[in-house]
């Protein structure tokens, strides 16, 4: 028997230029800046109840630029308003 899914709707964001500014390289949460009115559709979005993705082109990782836990502390930022609230500041 063949485990077939049935495709689930989704809506994926782009990070850089979207959610928040376009800041090149950026591995310092203090710089993240939210871009008007993203959040509050963000917010709006969740209500439908189909999984958020935030898509990110990493080329600086691969490049070697900076390790991959240096994005660790971004991604956490990221997540912290959809658990207690607030916007990104």
């Amino acid at each position: 028997m063949t485990n077939v899914h049935t495709p689930r709707p989704a809506i994926c964001f782009d990070k850089d230029g979207t959610l928040l500014d376009d800041v090149p390289w950026n591995v310092d949460r203090s710089r993240m800046r939210v871009r008007p009115g993203a959040f509050e559709a963000w917010r709006m979005l969740a209500w439908l109840a189909v999984p958020l993705f935030v898509i990110s082109k990493r080329n600086s990782v691969a490049l070697g630029s900076f390790a991959r836990k240096a994005l660790n502390s971004l991604e956490a930022r990221l997540h912290a308003p959809t658990r207690i609230g607030e916007g990104l500041a």
